[in-house]
């Protein structure tokens, strides 16, 4: 009746083991363990529950394997031992006892090796069995004379000892045959055990692939948004250095605009500081020139024409007192003002206005002789120049303009206005700088308000 229960409860585990590993029901195998008697069958059940644990909790496995051995220890049951060996190393194993786990092995194949030897002995008993059956076999064929012979009392308790033996030996073979089914039970639990590992090494397998790949989704994710950000950087780089380039262009443009407005040194100021004040010079070379009988030369052309002329005269007057380093002021109709000395102050200013008169006044020469020689008329020009101390500044906050004043500037146009065609009017001033470096013819005196008479001067030639 025990053997049928054991029998029972070991199937009950195996079919719970197999398709369910919960905890309530390793519980409930915990409390009938319990309750077993300590036989072969408890110790199977005892590795059977600690296999139950073991990929979940292999410490609490770890308890239950113990058991086992000591239980199959004090009962001998060689089989047993050997499967809580076996246990107690992977037990072991798992949870990092290296030392344990290798100690368990050994001794699992040791206990593997002493029933091997028993085996041998069982083939041994099974040959003795075999011999015997034979002499059993002859007695049933002994005639009654010869049994009676052979009934001698010594005779009779030596074949009874051998029947004994016999049948020891036979109960040996049934306990050989019994470790041997236990043996093939734990090798089929080995390889039950090898394919769980090789599964959960799967599953990890499994588990570090997918683990790769989500990394690699991610990293490519990461990628895809760096790469687009980088993108969008290029972009948005490209798209302000357009714009910082465009600034610079206008910038450029304002700049080069403001410059042909006003003098470098007061469109510094007026952007430093938004304004630029006015400034005392000491001494100042102006220059007025106007042409002669502009209006009534001008009735003869069209307003294309008139503009394209002065605008030629005039640009050609830019070339020559840029070259000498002088600032053009302003032009007022047909008149043109331009100044050395002012806004950087040169000592020989008086002389490079004067250089710069000289070769306008051959300029317009020039241009003259080739409309004559056309059969064309063409405007002759008046040149005034006077030197002495002037203020230069800005005026107004729209459409400002660079200018300058004071009598050195009023004196300079009484100078063009006194003077005749195709020459060159200076002040006495003017002269007594320029003096040692050209020609000059003296031509009277003009009478200047709060000034009294001023000499005047002809510029013929440099010297």
């Amino acid at each position: 009746m025990r053997f049928l229960l054991a029998i029972f409860l070991i199937t009950v585990v195996n079919i719970t083991l197999c398709n369910a590993q919960s905890k309530k029901q390793l519980d409930s195998l915990e409390k009938v363990v319990n309750k077993a008697a300590a036989d072969t069958h408890k110790v199977f059940l005892l590795n059977t529950i600690g296999r139950g644990y073991f990929t979940s909790k292999p410490k609490k496995s770890l308890k239950f394997f113990e058991q086992a051995q000591r239980l199959s220890a004090q009962l001998g049951d060689m089989s047993g031992l050997a499967l809580s060996y076996y246990n107690l190393s992977l037990a072991h194993s798992a949870l990092g006892n290296k030392a344990d786990s290798e100690e368990a092995k050994r001794l699992y194949y040791d206990t593997k090796e002493k029933i091997k030897d028993k085996k041998d002995i069982a083939d041994l008993s099974s040959q003795v069995i075999n011999a015997n059956t034979e002499l059993k076999d002859k007695m049933d064929k002994l005639t009654e004379k010869e049994r009676d012979l052979l009934s001698q009392e010594a005779e009779l308790k030596m074949m009874d000892t051998v029947l004994e033996q016999s049948q020891r030996e036979k109960e040996d073979l049934d306990k050989a045959l019994t470790m041997s089914k236990m043996e093939l039970r734990i090798k089929d639990d080995e390889i039950k055990l090898k394919e769980q590992e090789r599964l959960i090494e799967l599953g990890q397998e499994k588990a570090v692939r997918n683990l790769f790949i989500a990394g690699f989704v991610i990293v490519l994710i990461i990628a895809f948004f760096i790469y687009r950000g980088f993108r969008q950087k290029q972009q948005t780089n490209a798209e302000l250095s357009a714009k910082n380039r465009l600034i610079a262009q206008e910038k450029e443009r304002s700049d080069e605009l403001l410059l042909n407005i006003l003098p470098a040194e007061t469109a510094d100021e007026l952007k430093k500081h938004g304004k630029a004040s006015p400034r005392y010079y000491s001494e100042v070379t102006v220059l007025f020139t106007d042409f002669k009988n502009f209006t009534r030369f001008a009735e003869k052309l069209t307003p294309d024409q008139l503009v394209a002329e002065i605008d030629f005269c005039f640009r050609k007057f830019d070339e020559i007192t840029t070259r000498h380093g002088l600032e053009k002021i302003k032009t007022i109709g047909d008149a043109y003002m331009c100044a050395s000395g002012v806004p950087v102050q040169n000592s020989n200013n008086a002389t490079a206005v004067v250089a710069a008169a000289i070769e306008i006044r051959d300029f317009m020469i020039e241009k003259r002789k080739q409309h004559q020689a056309k059969g064309e008329d063409y405007w002759e020009i008046r040149i005034g120049i006077n030197s002495g101390p002037i203020i230069a500044g800005i005026v107004g906050i729209r459409k400002f303009a660079y200018d300058i004043w004071g009598d050195t500037v009023n004196i300079a146009s009484r100078m063009e206005s006194s003077g005749e065609a195709g020459k060159i009017n200076i002040s006495g001033t003017t002269y007594d700088l320029v003096k040692n470096n050209f020609y000059c013819q003296f031509r009277g005196k003009i009478e200047a308000k709060n000034k009294g008479e001023i000499d005047m001067y002809f510029v013929e030639a440099k010297v």
